[in-house]
């Protein structure tokens, strides 16, 4: 784990990769019942965007609110093919609590249903 500090405050990012089984297909031979990293990675979006409206209310008078957000989310190889993976990085940042750990427990503590959820092995690592 990698912590930023300036003016008391921590920055840390998420790394996440949502996989599952098998080489990209044809988007047309596709299994209609095959999970979709693309979902499981747009559910992340959302996640962290709610968590971010939560964050946002806490403000320090120098730093301002605490932030998270996608900086980055990328899926596939090419427009029609049915990826297998799909990545994200979002930064975080506050001065709450000195490393920002309240952010890690608030993503972490809903993980394994929503494993079981996405039917995908989502590996996620805050640095």
């Amino acid at each position: 784990m990698t912590v930023c500090r300036s003016w008391g405050a921590w920055r840390r990012y998420l790394e996440s990769n949502h996989t599952q089984v098998g080489p990209p297909v044809h988007e047309v031979l596709r299994p209609a019942d095959e999970p979709s990293v693309i979902a499981a990675g747009a559910e992340l979006v959302a996640r962290l965007g709610r968590l971010g409206e939560r964050l946002a209310k806490k403000s320090d008078p120098l730093a301002g609110p605490e932030t998270v957000f996608i900086g980055q989310i990328h899926s596939g190889e090419i427009y029609n093919q049915y990826p297998q993976e799909c990545f994200s990085k979002a930064p975080a940042a506050g001065c709450r609590e000195p490393d920002g750990q309240h952010v890690e427990s608030a993503f972490r503590e809903p993980w394994p249903a929503w494993n079981a959820t996405t039917k995908t092995s989502v590996h996620a690592a805050f640095v």
